[in-house]
């Protein structure tokens, strides 16, 4: 190897640069989501078989 090739390195392209964490942002969204719209419909207060359990429960104190 010759200092010419040591010292020119490759950039990334700025696409690829973003890419991998749009990616995991991304696929967090999908829990956060669906977390956030199974506690809304606990808080909805409607008890179905599905949910009983929770309102069966007592709250912490």
């Amino acid at each position: 190897m010759n200092l010419a090739t040591i010292t020119r390195t490759r950039r990334p392209h700025p696409r690829s640069r973003w890419l991998v964490p749009a990616a995991l942002i991304l696929l967090s969204l999908v829990p956060v989501l669906a977390g956030s719209l199974r506690l809304a419909e606990l808080s909805a207060g409607q008890v179905t078989p599905g949910n009983a359990r929770f309102f069966d429960s007592r709250s912490p104190s």
